[in-house]
């Protein structure tokens, strides 16, 4: 007598696929076999996000290349970007319109001129003022860059980042120990300094605290630490406390140049009560790194490490004031519980499925849709779950049930 349901024979057969599946899937990730392609799928999304508006706390006073040749017709010379003359009149001009915090983020590891208006006295004594350093990298036989003499300790910040293999700045190391004899005395970046100085200002609690889990926080934020094995990245050299860098917009920050400062152009409401930073965006300088914004990394799709920094900054003081959710992950093994749920769904549809163009429509729908809800869970709660490996098992699954469950029903019926 035959059975009323041929394919109930072979449902354990689906599952068992499933779960082999799954499993292999979870060990081709584990090995870092699918970083490259689940970090490009990362920058797609970032690019997808909408944009948000500037951050309204920040100003960024950039140092273009027309005010590089402004500074030598008004006679100021430069050992760099920005002369001594010029970054006096800086301060001299915004000081007065009560700035919260001013961040210099171009290098500085020469002397002090002596002006007329003592540079070195408000760069010592100015406790808004912070500066930034270099620490030395062995590895690339880098020295690293000093600080400003001037500075104290306290008020410096490193400018290193730690960019991804393919070039493209994902993560944001905002605390490390520094290497033997770096010229750097700081452990903590300048960006994350600037947003706890602000805060600190703001009356909250920015002492930063490790909780049980090894994560940081900072008032009532919990900021994700990113380990070796953490969302896409895996066997990740997880230098310092670093968290993904969650870029706000392509266009952070209202600009203005150093020439309009310099020329009385600033206005009040530009500077009171925030977060300055100056920075050089002249090309003669090529301070500029690739993010996920850059598509294919052009060079004319790089941001400004200016920019870099504002981001930066604006990441951890939205997250504090604003509740801007940062960007996590979950464990590995809800990620895995995700791709299993997934890899069962392609096995119901193998099975079920008679006609191969039906098939193979449901298996593309499949696909889409858990995309589309990993993409949903990353623009809601800033939650990056796995993508191109649930589409892997998705299609592994389904070829392979699909396969056994038309050569076992050929030999049911062969058998009749």
């Amino acid at each position: 007598m035959l059975p009323h349901n041929p394919k109930a024979k072979f449902r354990p057969v689906a599952l068992l696929i499933s779960i082999a599946a799954t499993f292999l899937v979870s060990g081709i990730r584990n090995q870092g076999m699918l970083q490259h392609g689940e970090l490009q799928i990362y920058d797609q999304m970032i690019r997808l996000r909408n944009d948000e508006n500037i951050d309204s706390r920040l100003l960024i006073i950039e140092v273009t290349e027309e005010d590089l040749q402004y500074q030598n017709q008004l006679g100021f010379v430069r050992q760099g970007s920005l002369s001594d003359e010029a970054l006096a009149q800086i301060v001299a001009r915004i000081e007065p319109l009560k700035p919260s915090v001013i961040g210099l983020d171009i290098y500085r590891d020469f002397p002090t001129k002596k002006l007329k208006t003592n540079l070195a006295d408000i760069l010592s004594t100015n406790d808004n003022f912070f500066a930034i350093c270099k620490h030395n990298d062995p590895l690339v036989k880098h020295p690293g860059t000093a600080p400003p003499n001037e500075v104290p300790n306290e008020r410096l910040g490193f400018s290193d980042v730690i960019a991804d293999g393919d070039g493209v700045l994902r993560r944001y190391v905002f605390q490390m120990t520094a290497n033997i004899n770096s010229p750097c005395p700081t452990e903590t970046s300048f960006s994350f300094q600037l947003a706890l100085h602000y805060l600190h200002k703001k009356g909250l609690k920015v002492i930063p605290e490790i909780t049980k889990d090894g994560n940081v926080q900072i008032d009532k934020v919990t900021i994700p630490i990113i380990t070796s094995d953490w969302g896409g990245y895996q066997n990740l050299e997880d230098k310092g406390y670093q968290m993904m860098l969650n870029y706000r917009s392509r266009n952070i920050a209202e600009k203005v140049t150093l020439s309009e400062v310099l020329q009385g152009k600033l206005k009040s409401d530009s500077v009171k009560n925030k977060i300055v930073l100056i920075g050089t965006t002249a090309p003669t300088y090529k301070d500029e790194l690739y993010t996920p914004y850059s598509l294919n990394r052009q060079p004319d799709q790089a941001m400004h490490g200016v920019v870099v920094q504002a981001q930066m900054v604006s990441q951890i003081t939205s997250a504090v004031l604003d509740k801007q959710p940062l960007i996590r992950v979950w464990s590995n093994w809800l990620g895995t519980i995700w791709i299993a749920g997934w890899s069962f769904i392609a096995g119901g549809i193998a099975l079920y499925c008679r006609k191969p163009v039906v098939l193979v429509l449901l298996t593309v729908l499949t696909i889409l849709i858990s995309s589309v809800s990993s993409f949903c869970f990353f623009v809601i709660q800033s939650t990056w779950i796995p993508i191109i490996p649930v589409g892997l098992v998705i299609v592994i699954v389904v070829v392979a049930v699909a396969t056994s469950k038309n050569f076992q029903l050929k030999s049911f019926w062969a058998r009749l």
